[in-house]
C-alpha cells in the first residue's frame, strides 16, 4: 500500500460533484445531496473553504433559512501534488471525510475516503487485511425504543454520522444514520429539478428510533477480508459494516477507518527501514508487502516507544531442500540511547519467516517499554 500513500492526488481524486456558497442554504445542500446520492459537499466562503456532511445539519429545524456557513467545518485544501498520505492525515485529523484539492483559489477536484479507499483495492498487500485489523469497537448505541433526538444527542457528542442500534438484551436490531435523519425532517418540494427541500417543525423528534433505522444490516466477521467488504459496500450500496464479536459486542467499519492503514507509512518520517539481501531472492514475495507488515508493526509499536530511529532487516538462505529454501531473517531495532532490539525468525518460506518476524518484534516493543529510561528531548 505504499505506493497509493505516497501517489498523488491528482490522480485519484474526482471533480466534486456538489460545490456550494457559504450563503446558501441548507435546504438546497439536502435537495442536492438526496438527489445526487453524495455525502459531503464544499462550500466556499470569501477566504477558505469549508465542507458540510449530513451529520453537521442535524440541528437545523429549518433548513430553509439556515446559511451553509453556519454549519459547514472549515478545512485545509491541498494542491494537486499533494500526497494521497497528506490527504489522509488531514482527512483524520480534522475528522472530515474529504478534502478539496485546489489550483489557482480553484476548486478543482475532491479526494474523499472512497476515492482513497478505491485506490487502495489496487495494492496487492491489501489482499492480506482483515476487518478486525481496521475496526473501531462501538462505544455508543442507541435503544430501538429511544427517541430521534437522543440518537441526535449522541451523534453530536461522539461526532459519529452513525450508530447501531439495540434492544433491552443488547442484540444489534439494526443501524441509523445522520442521512436517515435529516432525509425525514424535509419533504421534497414539487419541483425536484430546483434541488431543493422545505423544512417543517415536525414531532419526528419523539419518535422512536426503530422507526427510521436500517434493518438490512452489512455484517462481517473479524476475520472476513476488507478487499470483500469493500466488494460489499458497493454492492449493496452501504458505508457502514457492523463486525460481529464475542459477548455481544462489535466493532465498526467505514471507509474512514479504512484509510487509516495509510498512516502506518508515516512512521518513515522518523523511522529509517533497511532491508538487506532481499535482492538476490525470488521467492513471489513483493518487497511492498514486508515494508507494509513492518510499517503496521511500527505503527503499534510507537504507542510503546517513541525513541525508535532506525530498523535494519537481513535476510539470509540458509539451506534448500528441492524446491523450498530456509531463510533466516534478523532485525536490529536501533534507539536513542537504548540498548539494541535484535529480533531473529525463521521459516521454509520468506513469506513465512517475515511473519513470524513481524510477530516477534511486535512483542519485543511492547516488552521493552517498562524497562526504558526517559528519553531526554
Amino acid at each position: 500500500m505504499k505506493e497509493i500513500a505516497f501517489k498523488k492526488v491528482s490522480q485519484v481524486m474526482r471533480a466534486p460533484s456538489l460545490v456550494f456558497s457559504s450563503t446558501d442554504t441548507v435546504s438546497e445542500f439536502l435537495g442536492s445531496l438526496h438527489r445526487l446520492g453524495s455525502y459531503e459537499a464544499v462550500v466556499v466562503f470569501r477566504n477558505k473553504l469549508g465542507l458540510v456532511t449530513a451529520i453537521d445539519v442535524l440541528d437545523a429545524l429549518h433548513p430553509e433559512r439556515t446559511l451553509l456557513g453556519r454549519v459547514a467545518r472549515s478545512v485545509s485544501p491541498l494542491n494537486r501534488d499533494a500526497t494521497v498520505l497528506e490527504a489522509v492525515s488531514s482527512m483524520i485529523s480534522n475528522r472530515v471525510r474529504a478534502i478539496p484539492i485546489v489550483e489557482d483559489r480553484e476548486v478543482i477536484g475532491i479526494v474523499s475516503c472512497v476515492e482513497v479507499m478505491n485506490a487502495m483495492m489496487k495494492s496487492p498487500t491489501f489482499r492480506e487485511v482483515v476487518c478486525e485489523e481496521v475496526m473501531k469497537l462501538s462505544t455508543a448505541s442507541v435503544n430501538v425504543n429511544d427517541k430521534v433526538s437522543t440518537a441526535r444527542s449522541i451523534m453530536y457528542e461522539h461526532d459519529m454520522s452513525n450508530l447501531p442500534v439495540i434492544d433491552e438484551k443488547r442484540q444489534l436490531k439494526g443501524i441509523i444514520t445522520a442521512r436517515d435523519i435529516v432525509f425525514v425532517f424535509i419533504q421534497l418540494e414539487e419541483s425536484m429539478t430546483r434541488g431543493e427541500f422545505t423544512g417543517e417543525s415536525t414531532r419526528i423528534w419523539d419518535l422512536p428510533v426503530r422507526n427510521l433505522m436500517d434493518v438490512h444490516l452489512l455484517t462481517a466477521k473479524g476475520r472476513d477480508s476488507l478487499m470483500s467488504l469493500i466488494r460489499n459496500f458497493r454492492k449493496f450500496k452501504k458505508e457502514v459494516c457492523i463486525v460481529k464479536r464475542y459477548k455481544r459486542t462489535f466493532g465498526i467499519v467505514t471507509p474512514m477507518e479504512i484509510i487509516t492503514l495509510l498512516l502506518d507509512f508515516r512512521v518513515e518520517e522518523v523511522v529509517h527501514v533497511r532491508i538487506l539481501g532481499f535482492s538476490e531472492f525470488d521467492d513471489f514475495l513483493d518487497i511492498t508487502t514486508i515494508q507494509d507488515k513492518v510499517a503496521r508493526v511500527l505503527k503499534r509499536g510507537f504507542t510503546f516507544r517513541d525513541d525508535i530511529m532506525e530498523v535494519i532487516i537481513d535476510i539470509k538462505r540458509r539451506k534448500r531442500a528441492g524446491k523450498r529454501a530456509f531463510y533466516q531473517v534478523k532485525a536490529k531495532v536501533r534507539s536513542f540511547n537504548n540498548p539494541l532490539i535484535n529480533v531473529t525468525a525463521y521459516g521454509w518460506y520468506l513469506a513465512e519467516a517475515f511473519d513470524d518476524l513481524c510477530n516477534k518484534l511486535d512483542r519485543r516493543i511492547r516488552k521493552s517499554k517498562e524497562r526504558r529510561p526517559r528519553r531526554r528531548r
